[in-house]
């Protein structure tokens, strides 16, 4: 009898990211597979009624509890990870930044608000987590959730042999999925779906079986924060870079008629607005880039909801996939702009422009030049790109990729856009490549291909044990 697999998909991004590029493709072939999604989900486009999704309630509740649990870790092991404290920083709230809407009167009514948030919340973490009541605390916190047994019934009755879960390590249906496979001797299988998941977000109250991740630097961040064995974790990359890498070699048809530089925002707060306007008059009155435009690509779930105001430019356009989104401000999950476009806006820019994300790594696939701006922007003290480069443990080591260049003061963009304008990308291609391995590392063949070999190893390893 083929061995059972139950994959298990609780967010809009993971329905687009799995299912829209045939990850479980390879599975299929060797096992039965079955699949479950949140109720809330039942609507989704992508959701195909013939595989006959078995469907769970999972309360806001639930989840807001969870997340309380995940924070109470970060704070008690902030010292695993420099963007642990980062983050912690960030939701003590002790800052004077306000949004551009604030009202005068309303600052001043924040102030005090947040002056005695921060020391409330400083003195209770210290006495509750930072001392010998942290276990008795974390255990009420756990011990009030409760089981679920809904989603605990999906998993039993499918009889599976591994439940497989695409996930963000902050994930409370995954938290749930660990503990109802421990307790029923099901092999749980998370695939770690983003760069700095294992770094940045917190830990897991218990560990999965096993994890996939993007390269040896998430290995070792899974290793040295997260405490999994080495064994235990699974180098694949991710599935919504497989068309990237059969990409990148085509010649594929430009969205756009002109020459472009592209411009991708952050989902942290930046001050995206003033670079873009920079970016714009120097496009205008350097005579290297006449001919050449500005493409604006909001991250599609931005914190900040600045609007460009597009009367001052003359030479930048907002990207036609995500314009409408944009300009209504809609910044919700159930925007997953659809990855078939990526290659070609990507593939056919000269160089590309930004906050750190995920588009450096996407930039370097493509050999492009990127020039991450990690400069102050004296505007959002916290979240500043010169905060986050220092801050976030996943960006350690970027300046060592070629066709990567970091611009700290934005006075100095227009020297290094002009590098990047000049330079024979070709002659970095087997350099960039293999620093990009460290952080990023393709399989040989594809991602559902590594999927299926690493599910034969996890099945390898239980005949061992038994």
């Amino acid at each position: 009898m083929k061995q059972k697999i139950l994959i298990i998909l609780s967010q809009e991004i993971f329905l687009r990211n799995y299912l829209s590029t045939n990850a479980f493709r390879e599975l299929e072939k060797e096992y039965i597979l079955e699949f479950s999604i949140p109720s809330r989900l039942s609507k989704n486009k992508l959701i195909d009624e013939e595989k006959s999704f078995l469907k769970f309630n999972f309360s806001q509740k639930r989840a807001h509890q969870y997340f309380k649990i995940l924070d109470v870790l970060m704070w008690r092991y902030r010292g695993r990870s420099t963007t642990f404290k980062f983050r912690i920083k960030r939701r003590l709230g002790f800052h004077l930044q306000f949004a551009d809407s604030a009202t005068l009167i309303g600052k001043l009514v924040r102030i005090p608000w947040r002056i005695i948030r921060f020391f409330f919340i400083k003195i209770k973490n210290t006495i509750l987590i930072d001392t010998p009541l942290f276990t008795p605390y974390l255990n009420f916190l756990i011990g009030r959730l409760g089981s679920n047994h809904e989603l605990g019934e999906i998993i039993v009755q499918s009889k599976a042999d591994i439940v497989l879960f695409p996930s963000s390590a902050y994930d409370p249906i995954g938290l749930d999925i660990i503990s109802i496979c421990r307790k029923n001797g099901i092999i749980s299988f998370f695939l770690i779906d983003n760069w700095d998941n294992l770094s940045s977000k917190s830990l897991f109250i218990e560990n999965p079986d096993y994890i996939s991740v993007w390269g040896e630097q998430s290995k070792e961040h899974g290793i040295r924060i997260q405490k999994l064995s080495p064994e235990r974790i699974k180098i694949l990359g991710t599935p919504r870079y497989e068309n990237y890498f059969l990409n990148r070699e085509k010649y594929l048809l430009s969205p756009y008629n002109f020459k472009y530089i592209l411009f991708v925002g952050t989902a942290l707060q930046f001050d995206e607005v003033s670079c873009i306007y920079k970016i714009d008059q120097i496009l205008g009155s350097n005579n290297s880039f006449k001919g050449i435009k500005l493409v604006y690509r909001p991250h599609p779930w931005r914190n900040g909801l600045s609007i460009l105001d597009e009367s001052k430019l003359q030479n930048t356009i907002i990207d036609k996939q995500l314009r409408n989104e944009y300009l209504k401000k809609d910044n919700s999950l159930e925007v997953q702009p659809s990855l078939d476009y990526y290659s070609s806006l990507i593939q056919n820019s000269i160089f590309i422009i930004g906050g750190l994300t995920s588009m450096l790594i996407e930039s370097n696939i493509f050999y492009k030049s990127f020039i991450g701006l990690i400069h102050n922007d004296k505007k959002h003290r916290q979240t500043s790109m010169h905060n986050v480069y220092r801050s976030y443990a996943h960006f350690r080591g970027i300046d060592k990729i070629p066709l990567v260049f970091l611009c700290d003061k934005l006075d100095e963009l227009e020297k290094f856009m002009a590098i990047a304008l000049d330079l024979d990308n070709a002659d970095f291609k087997k350099d960039a490549d293999a620093a990009r391995n460290y952080f990023y590392q393709h399989h040989s063949k594809n991602y559902s291909y590594g999927l299926l070999e690493a599910c034969k190893e996890i099945f390898d390893d239980i005949k061992i044990k038994l």
